[in-house]
């Protein structure tokens, strides 16, 4: 049997290996030292303030009984009080842990839905408290609050080289991947690089003063230096946010 090419590729369709779906969010080239994947993760989940705890063979049990399949289930981690009844037909990749799940419904305006997790594959995320999620069909590398309801979404990724809105470029990249916007002139020329805490002030100084050379350059330099230029960042979703219908 000839053994498929796992090479990776950003353009074109890859397999990968079924034990590896869900690892390696940042790609070992980009690691360093004795970190691991997980370094960005447990400092934006402050994971020493959380009791996370393995499976007991009676939950996993119930889990499989409820049509719920993991890659590996030690690595899936939950805090008590954990009623497995409440997840139900879901896919799970990768290094999951869960807040205290309690047979409870969640409320937003005329929106009720039962706390738990319906219908859904969640790869490696880390979610709060007595959260609902519903019909998520590709949920991956998120850090959920408490109290969050998601439902009906099609696709909530987060990449390891994602920016989060910056004009930043991570380890690794070319130049040409940087995002600049066009807030005064849509026809272009007068492009700015946007950062966390910009205010208009900041994007005038920089699309009026294009015949600043200096300024231009320490503005983009500013703009880099600010912002990690790591990989490996999670997306996060806030305590009692909901996201609903985008499909």
């Amino acid at each position: 049997m000839q053994i498929p090419d796992y090479t990776h590729s950003m353009n074109e369709i890859v397999l990968q290996p079924a034990e590896k779906f869900g690892y390696d969010f940042i790609p070992q080239e980009y690691l360093s030292g004795d970190t691991d994947e997980y370094r960005f993760r447990n400092i934006q989940s402050n994971a020493a303030s959380h009791s996370w705890r393995h499976l007991t063979a009676d939950e996993i049990s119930i889990l499989e009984k409820n049509e719920n399949t993991c890659s590996n289930w030690k690595n899936f981690l939950v805090e008590s009080p954990f009623n497995p009844s409440l997840i139900r037909g879901n896919l799970f990749a990768g290094l999951i842990r869960m807040g205290s799940v309690c047979p409870q419904y969640i409320q937003y305006h005329d929106f009720t839905v039962p706390i738990g997790i319906t219908n859904s594959r969640i790869i490696s995320c880390d979610i709060g408290s007595n959260c609902a999620i519903h019909d998520c069909t590709n949920l991956a590398h998120y850090i959920i609050g408490d109290r969050v309801i998601l439902s009906r979404i099609d696709e909530m990724t987060t990449t390891n080289h994602a920016k989060f809105g910056e004009g930043i470029i991570k380890e690794g990249e070319d130049e040409s991947v940087r995002i600049w916007i066009d807030p005064i002139n849509e026809a272009g020329g007068r492009s700015i690089l946007p950062f966390t805490g910009m205010i208009c002030a900041d994007a005038y100084l920089w699309g009026i003063y294009r015949d600043d050379d200096r300024l231009m350059k320490r503005l983009k330099e500013i703009t880099q230096r600010e912002a990690d230029f790591h990989r490996g960042y999670y997306g996060t979703v806030g305590t009692d946010s909901v996201i609903k219908s985008c499909r």
